[in-house]
């Protein structure tokens, strides 16, 4: 599985450039503040990443002391900090003539 992770991450730094764009653009604090239409994509894909995460380290954890972690770490983190990009992206949607 790692190296499957490490072939992923090597192909996006090496193949497509992240490691350049990396830090390119605005801060995505910033957005937000200036009412750029961005934030709104930003904090869609960061709810839903957030959700895929708290699903995957439930479903792989082992039984016993993992397990339990990986549902105290989605209940009250990965789950409400999802609730609240959601929020912030359904807030932020760009709106016509707004």
């Amino acid at each position: 599985m790692r190296s499957g992770i490490e072939g992923t991450v090597n192909e996006c730094v090496h193949g497509h450039g992240m490691r350049r764009c990396r830090y390119r653009g605005p801060p995505k604090a910033l957005l937000l503040r200036r009412g750029d239409c961005r934030a709104c994509l930003t904090s869609a894909v960061t709810s839903a990443l957030l959700l895929v995460d708290a699903w995957f380290d439930t479903m792989t954890a082992a039984p016993g002391s993992d397990f339990e972690l990986a549902v105290l770490m989605a209940v009250f983190a990965e789950l409400p900090l999802a609730v609240a990009c959601a929020v912030l992206a359904t807030r932020t949607f760009p709106r016509p003539g707004r």
